[in-house]
């Protein structure tokens, strides 16, 4: 029995699969007659180089003439076919490469053909000749006598010195695309009366990298394997890789499965090539992406592409193959996170309780549960311990704005009022903890900067003081607070009300306060002032009178004269004035 790739070489142009520039332009050649000496072709193996290098000799060498349709039928054609054309000479470069070999093939130019109206020499792997015997081919590759034609092939284009690529016309074979070697396997396997399924060519044609050679010798081997039809999973048992739904089930688990199951899920993988799994997840992604709806947004696939793509360069700097296959599934478990996606930041890390809480006016408030992960080892707060330069808010998980400017041991304040319908509570709490799960920033917000003003069974009511940067991440991913609210109250519409004169309006206030140029104090008595254009940010004035020891003006001239009259009194000690009646 021939083998496929054999069986079903192209014997024609027009049979060729996949390379249709490099068609045209040889047929337009042949057809018209304006041929040249020497020619090129360079490209992936199995794409077709050295099956159209014998076409082109064949119909260079047809009886009934030069053209793009050889008969098939002349003796010409018929021998060239069989490979036993005297006219058509092919020689393996990579195994008579020295300068002997082509002094013997420089020798045989010299006569003219033996049956045919050109002698025709095929080169193959040509960028395997020696120095030596390229600059020896030199001179007769760019002046070779009229009937004398040569067509290289190779691999590595790059490797051929620059005289040789100058002196030839080169035709560039591409991969062939995936659909293209799908079809054509479909074909043959009609043709052999081979029952299959669909999946399973993809699956092959996806493991031939482009070459049709390897994808046929694939296939040869894949009817051997499963029999009579060829299965996706006797595909996927012979070449060693994961079904389909094996991956399906990593990509949904990674989603919306728990730690434990990703955990089950790769002891389950032990036994499987960390590599493969990962250019199987990636190709299946691809897949993906493609498709006119599909279930992950453009940041997911962004974040599955980075995670994956750094898995496959630690698997080859000669890290561990299944501690990088860990990492990786973990990460893309993260990846669903609002923060950064990295390894891992469990569930259980965003109970961790903060040391601090914002104020609120009620001196004796009750705790939501949601307020249950605060301490309450506290005291109260010194506006004077506020640091007198602004700190930035930052995305990872530090203390926010607020929290930086208020010390680590502080009173137990409820910003957020105990929701008087406890079923509304306790979805609420639900929200908070899925929120928390997601991402532990917006869960710390949330618990500093929101109250929960109640629920309609329509419209979620939420009473904010967020400011700067702790606004801008609630805006920024606001679809993902619609879609947790989804999940907790069956409704993810949101009326959000501004809280007035709380801890953040203050701290907005100084901090407007410390950004303003000390040339505005000078020549200036000394004065606390907070005015401010918007007049919701201007403090209590209760407020103040604690905070005016932050805030320091430039001296008066009255106080440096004063100053100077007591450090000169300090110097000289001060007059005496004596009675004279004592």
């Amino acid at each position: 029995m021939q083998a496929l790739a054999l069986k079903y070489r192209p014997k024609s142009f027009y049979e060729l699969i996949g390379q249709e520039a490099i068609k045209e332009n040889l047929i337009h050649a042949l057809d018209s007659g304006r041929l040249g000496h020497a020619y090129l072709f360079s490209g992936l193996r199995g794409s077709g180089k050295t099956s159209s290098a014998r076409i082109f000799a064949k119909d260079l060498l047809c009886e009934r003439g030069v053209g793009s349709h050889a008969c098939e039928s002349c003796a010409s054609c018929i021998s060239a076919n069989e490979g036993r054309h005297m006219d058509i000479i092919e020689m393996d470069a990579a195994s008579h490469r020295k300068i002997e070999d082509i002094r013997d093939l420089i020798e045989q130019t010299r006569y003219a053909p033996v049956s045919g109206r050109f002698k025709i020499f095929i080169i193959d792997e040509a960028h395997m000749l020696t120095k030596e015997a390229s600059n020896a081919f030199l001179k007769t590759l760019e002046e070779p006598p009229a009937y004398i034609k040569f067509i290289l092939a190779t691999t590595d284009p790059l490797k051929l010195p620059a005289t040789i690529l100058s002196r030839t016309q080169h035709f560039r074979f591409k991969a062939i695309s995936h659909e293209l070697i799908v079809k054509h396997l479909e074909d043959i396997l009609i043709k052999e009366q081979i029952s299959f399924e669909s999946g399973a060519l993809k699956i092959i044609a996806r493991s031939g990298s482009g070459s049709l050679r390897d994808t046929l010798t694939l296939l040869d081997q894949a009817i051997i394997f499963c029999g009579g039809t060829i299965s996706t999973h006797g595909v996927t048992d012979m070449l060693g890789l994961l079904d389909p739904r094996r991956i399906d089930e990593i990509l949904s688990t990674a989603q919306k499965g728990s730690r434990e199951e990703l955990c089950a899920l790769i002891k389950s993988l032990e036994d499987s090539d960390a590599e493969m799994i990962i250019n199987e997840l990636i190709a299946s992604l691809k897949e993906r992406f493609l498709e006119p709806r599909h279930e992950f947004s453009l940041l997911i696939f962004e974040r599955f592409f980075k995670i994956l793509s750094e898995a496959k360069n630690m698997l080859g700097s000669g890290a561990d193959p299944a501690f990088v296959l860990y990492i990786a599934l973990f990460s893309m478990r993260n990846a669903f996170d609002i923060g950064a996606a990295s390894f891992p930041a469990p569930a259980a890390q965003s109970r961790i309780p903060s040391q601090s809480a914002l104020v609120s006016p009620s001196p004796e408030p009750q705790q939501s549960p949601t307020q249950s992960r605060i301490p309450s080892n506290t005291q109260p707060i010194s506006a004077a311990r506020i640091p007198s330069q602004p700190v930035p808010l930052s995305s990872s998980p530090e203390p926010s704005l607020a929290q930086s400017r208020i010390p680590s041991q502080q009173p137990q304040f409820s910003l957020a009022a105990q929701p008087q319908n406890s079923q509304d509570a306790q979805k609420y709490e639900h929200f908070v903890t899925l929120l928390y799960d997601r991402s532990y920033d917006l869960g710390k917000i949330f618990d500093n900067f929101i109250e929960f003003g109640g629920f309609d069974g329509e419209n979620i009511t939420l009473i904010s003081s967020a400011i700067a940067d702790d606004a801008a991440a609630l805006r920024t991913h606001s679809g993902v607070l619609r879609e947790l609210a989804q999940i907790a109250f069956g409704a993810k519409k949101f009326k959000v009300e501004k809280k007035q004169n709380g801890l953040s309006d203050i701290i907005n206030s100084i901090t407007k306060l410390e950004q303003t140029p000390k040339q505005q104090y000078q020549n200036e008595p000394a004065q606390e002032d907070f005015s401010s254009d918007d007049e919701s940010l201007a403090p209590p004035m209760d407020m103040m009178p604690n905070i005016a020891p932050a805030i320091k003006s430039e001296p008066t001239q009255a106080e440096i004269n004063r100053k100077n009259e007591n450090e000169m009194n300090r110097l000289f000690g001060n007059p005496e004035i004596k009675d004279n009646n004592e």
